[in-house]
């Protein structure tokens, strides 16, 4: 039971580095906006799922992006093409899923604010 409990500890631990990270302390702001307008506006169980689940990609894609480059920075301390190349990728996956959790937003929110 005590590994079990340690595993939920080291990750926790991590959680708690990756808010030394501006990016995902950004992304946190925002997750916590858009939960205070669910309670705000009133929306469906079905539309706070999505939203949820939006917001759960959004955070585990940033949390991914900073440990590839954490990850690149130790084997690669110097400037590398190849290195600039995978951290722009992995920036990338950030960005398609931000873009992607705004027009969720948008097309949930929409009807509650403009009714």
């Amino acid at each position: 039971m005590k590994k079990f409990l340690n595993r939920f500890r080291f990750a926790f631990c991590g959680i708690k580095s990756a808010f030394s990270e501006q990016t995902f302390r950004i992304c946190c702001i925002f997750a916590a906006l858009v939960i205070i307008l669910m309670i705000i506006l009133g929306l469906s169980i079905h539309d706070k799922e999505i939203l949820i689940i939006t917001i759960t990609i959004v955070l585990a894609f940033e949390l991914l992006n900073s440990q590839i480059e954490k990850f690149l920075d130790i084997i690669q301390p110097d400037i590398d093409n190849r290195v600039k190349a995978i951290k722009d990728i992995s920036a990338g996956a950030v960005l398609i899923s931000i873009i992607g959790a705004i027009v969720i937003g948008i097309l949930i929110f929409y009807p509650y604010i403009f009714r």
